[in-house]
């Protein structure tokens, strides 16, 4: 998976779908 992609998530409150 890409870096930006995780950056992103953390960024937005998402629920627990890792």
């Amino acid at each position: 998976m890409s870096i930006s992609l995780m950056k992103r998530y953390q960024q937005k409150p998402h629920q627990n779908h890792h």
